[in-house]
């Protein structure tokens, strides 16, 4: 994208044993690992314009992008991020499952060609 690179600086979220890194679990507001959805959710409102503004500053930021050219989805409804926790992320740990959902807060970006 343009001259923005990015790098992983931490080698992923899982360890060289299949073990995940618990740091990779979300955030409540008080930088705690989320307990419930309740938790997420509060945190994703609070986050919301942040996020909107690291977006904007992205479209900005790339030549040929323009405001009509991306969206932001509405936050994920409860009961899929429900149902997503338990049926994908039940089996890590630490957990609880639902702080390993990743996509409450989410866009596209609608590009027109690959260059």
């Amino acid at each position: 994208i343009a001259s923005m690179k990015v790098k992983s600086h931490s080698k992923g979220i899982q360890e060289k044993d299949g073990t995940f890194k618990a740091g990779y679990r979300q955030q409540d507001l008080h930088g705690k690992p989320v307990k419930h959805l309740g938790d997420l959710y509060l945190a994703a409102e609070e986050a919301l314009p942040e996020f909107k503004a690291v977006m904007n500053n992205l479209i900005d930021g790339v030549s040929g992008l323009d405001d009509e050219d991306w969206e932001i989805a509405e936050i994920k409804n409860r009961d899929r991020a429900t149902e997503k926790a338990q049926e994908e992320y039940t089996y890590r740990q630490p957990g609880p499952p639902e702080s390993w959902l990743y996509d409450i807060l989410r866009a596209s970006i609608f590009c027109k060609s690959y260059k």
